[in-house]
């Protein structure tokens, strides 16, 4: 449902994603829940300017988590192209994904939904 907007993340769904999808084929779909900031104790709010030293603005200060795991769900790839498509009447995307994640992925789901993959926008929950 929607339109793939460009750097759109394609995810691997769980399987109650897939229940979901199967019980409300036009509702909303899965979203992402809310994420933790564990930044949050390191900045100041309210109380000047003045920053810690620990923190620059638009670093990150400890090591960065893996790319992978950048939502709840396994992340396969990143949209490259996307727009709606009149000639299929819905929106369609073009991503780079990895091979091996993909074949896992499909290994793993039923019959019914074999290659069904979540896309999330950078913008959407």
């Amino acid at each position: 449902k929607g339109q793939p907007a460009l750097h759109a993340m394609v995810c691997v769904p769980t399987t109650s994603d897939l229940q979901l999808l199967l019980k409300d084929a036009h509702g909303g779909g899965p979203q992402e829940p809310r994420h933790k900031d564990h930044l949050k104790h390191l900045r100041r709010h309210k109380s000047g300017p003045e920053e810690p030293a620990c923190t620059v603005r638009g670093v990150w200060p400890l090591p960065l988590p893996s790319v992978l795991s950048h939502c709840s769900r396994l992340t396969l790839g990143w949209v490259q192209q996307a727009d709606f498509s009149l000639a299929a009447g819905r929106g369609e995307a073009l991503a780079f994904i990895s091979v091996s994640g993909l074949l896992h992925m499909i290994l793993q789901q039923p019959q019914e939904q074999r290659g069904v993959v979540l896309l999330r926008n950078p913008s959407s929950l």
